[in-house]
Parts: structure tokens; sequence; C-alpha cells
């Protein structure tokens, strides 16, 4: 497949007026929407360096003409770098898409202009996203469905001939990886008693709470993708939990702290049999107080047979 030439000068669509994407809408709130049959776009995505995907992003790039500057000067390396870095981002998320093992059909894309926080990958800002974004519709690889602003984002869809072109070139999930940087400790707004569920998250100054479980997350998150999750067979995309606390005081991470954002999360527990580690299929084991239990055997206490296991001295408050 050659990739069709695209009907702009510019390189860029200015805001993405004439793709209607809409916004303003937060990309921490897209994971609590109702809409879930769509992927949600993850600008932390990349591509593995050397990888047939990394071939035909850059296939993608030098397909689109760079912006219009003054005849007889050059453009900078800097800025060719972040639009090469945007659309490697978006071809990721479409490969993602293409490739999801959920079979969801739509690519939901938030690009709110915001203040940049510890929640936000720097080099890939939503302007660049836009421009992207804007550059591959114009070359006919997705269609874009408008969203309602204020509302819900606007979702891309790839054409079928450019996942024929990624089948033909060998792309496989595996040749998609997670940046290094995502933020995996999110602080929320504590929501109040009867009040309206806020989904917007705020920045925090790091304390040694906050660094520990960040290294431990790191921990989970590079065992996660360092082995052979599968669904069907077919391999998963990356995987980056998070856990998601409310503000306390200062803060005081001691409410909420959930873990989210693991595909098996999403798969209702009746597929969830489709899961494979190392060829070998998944249990999941749920009974009554087991994490519990499982820290009284890890401090080596007899667990109290006859007693609430809960009602541990000093710790009523945190049942």
């Amino acid at each position: 497949m050659v990739l069709p030439e695209a009907e702009t000068t510019s390189g860029h669509g200015g805001e993405l007026e004439d793709l209607a994407v809409s916004g303003p809408l937060d990309a921490n709130e897209l994971e609590d929407e109702g809409d879930k049959g769509h992927l949600h776009f993850n600008p932390w995505l990349a591509l593995r360096e050397g990888s047939p995907l990394a071939a035909v992003a850059g296939e993608v790039f030098a397909s689109i003409p760079q912006p219009a500057i003054t005849p007889g000067r050059k453009h900078r390396s800097d800025a060719v770098e972040r639009r090469r870095l945007a659309v490697f981002t978006v071809v990721a998320n479409l490969v993602a898409l293409c490739l999801d093992p959920l079979g969801r059909l739509g690519l939901a894309v938030p690009l709110e202009k915001r203040s940049v926080t510890r929640y936000d990958r720097r080099e890939v800002s939503p302007d660049a996203i836009a421009t992207a974004i804007h550059a591959v519709h114009v070359l006919g690889l997705v269609s874009v469905v408008p969203g309602v602003r204020h509302k819900t984002a606007s979702t891309l869809a790839v054409v079928e001939s450019f996942r024929r072109h990624l089948e033909c070139n060998g792309v496989t999930m595996r040749d998609v990886i997670q940046a290094p940087g995502a933020e995996s400790i999110l602080l929320r707004p504590r929501r109040e008693a009867q009040g309206p569920r806020t989904r917007k998250l705020l920045d925090y100054p790091d304390d040694a709470a906050s660094l520990g479980m960040r290294a431990d997350m790191a921990r989970i998150n590079g065992a996660i993708n360092d082995a052979d999750l599968r669904l069907d067979g077919l391999p998963v995309p990356p995987t980056h939990l998070v856990r998601i606390f409310q503000a306390g005081a200062n803060p005081a991470w001691s409410l909420h702290g959930r873990l989210y954002r693991g595909l098996w999360l999403d798969m209702p527990r009746s597929q969830r049999h489709r899961l494979t580690l190392g060829g070998q299929p998944l249990a999941d084991l749920d009974f009554s107080a087991m994490f519990t239990r499982l820290a009284y055997v890890k401090a080596g206490v007899a667990f109290p047979e006859d007693e609430d296991p809960y009602a541990v001295e000093g710790l009523e408050a945190y049942r």
C-alpha cells in the first residue's frame, strides 16, 4: 500500500474544527464516562524501536507535508521531532485499536487545552496530537465521528486499507510499548456525601508515601508487562495500572487507593477465562477476607477464625 498524498500544504489543521473533534474534555475523565465501547487515547503509548510498526509510522510521517515556513529557512529540528513524536503516538494508539483484544471499534480522543500537570506527557501536547490526527485523517487512514462539546470526545476509526497495510507489514501488539514516566499514583478531590462524582485530578507534592507507592507500582507494572499475558492467544496492549486516591489531609493517602486500568478489569467475569499467562489459564481467587487473611499469613499471625479479621487494634477507622 502506498499512503495517499496529503491534501494540505501546511501539515496541520489549526484547531481541528473541520474534524469536529470536541472539547474541552480532560483525558483523565474518559475512563469513567459511560462510553465503555471505545478505547481511550493513551498519550503514553510509543513504538518499539526497530519494529515493523516503527517503519510504518516513519512512512506515515514522511507522507505528511511539513508546515510552511519562510523561504530559505530550515525547519527547526526540535519542532520536527515534536511533530514526529505526536504522529508516532497517534499511530501507536491506532494500532492498539486495530489489535484491541476486546474488539472495541472506536478511539475516543480528548483535546482539552489546560495547564500541564504531573499527569501529562510533556513531550506530546494536545495541540501536537490534534495536528497529527488531522494529518492522518487527511491521509485517509482514519474516519472521525464527532463528539458532543463538553460531554463526549470524538472517536476515530481506522479504515480497512490501513488495517491491511499494518497486517501485511507484520505489525503486532508487541510493537507498541508504554513510554516511561506515566503517573501511577492519582489523586482526586474527596467526594462529598450525596454530591456529584468528580473526575478531576489534583496535583500534589510528593512525600515518602507517594514515592514508595510509585516504586511499588513500577515493579508491579514491570512484572505484568514482562509476563506473557495473552487474550485468546494474542498479546495484550501494554499495561499501566494506577492507584486512585481521594484527597485527605495534605494529602493523607488513606482514602480509597484501589487499582485501575487493567485490561481484565474491563472484561465481564464470564470472559476472563480467555486470559492466559505463559500459555496457562488463569484462576481468580476471591473468598471472604482474602487479602486480610494473606496479610495475617505474611505477618506470621494466626487468623482469628471466631473474630472480626478487620478488627486490628489502632486501625478501627480503616476497615
